[in-house]
């Protein structure tokens, strides 16, 4: 990890949303990011490629969402080992939040360089955990869809048997 490469906030901003959205972060305005376009909802119809997808609405949860990521991160690495096929990304949606959950996200991601795999989508202002949920729904790319909350309340590991109980359910 010493090696992984390090960004600053405003570089990931304009690789996952453009030098627009990186200057008005910059500027310290997330306020003004309400007229920047955040990440297109370009997941509709173009699910190949990944097989699930992590969706997280956040609120506020800067002092929680660690043992989130790290737990998740943990499962899908440790799968994808275990199976070639098994694809993954996680995009988590801060929805508006007033605290430092922008900037643990951000960190989180550049300090296990998962730029690849981890999608930070910055709401400008608070739209509830429905509006944050459908915006990463819009925006995820997997085959399969999982949300999960914030505060790690349900291991991520459990989407095992879920995917078993819905799989044997549709035969």
């Amino acid at each position: 990890l010493d090696s992984a490469p390090k960004w600053s906030i405003e570089e990931v901003l304009e690789m996952e949303m453009g030098e627009e959205a990186a200057a008005v972060v910059a500027r310290g305005g997330r306020a003004a990011l309400a007229t920047v376009p955040m990440v297109p909802a370009s997941g509709v119809g173009k699910r190949a490629g990944v097989y699930l997808s992590v969706v997280v609405p956040a609120y506020n949860e800067g002092e929680r969402i660690l043992p989130m990521l790290s737990s998740t991160l943990e499962y899908c690495t440790e799968r994808e080992r275990r199976c070639a096929e098994f694809t993954w990304e996680l995009v988590v949606v801060d929805d508006g939040s007033t605290d430092d959950t922008l900037k643990v996200l951000l960190s989180f991601v550049r300090q296990h360089a998962l730029l690849h795999r981890v999608r930070v989508l910055p709401l400008p202002q608070n739209k509830g955990k429905g509006g944050a949920l459908r915006r990463g729904m819009l925006a995820a790319r997997g085959k399969v869809l999982l949300m999960a909350d914030a505060d790690d309340a349900t291991s991520i590991s459990d989407v095992e048997r879920l995917e078993g109980a819905v799989l044997s359910a549709l035969s």
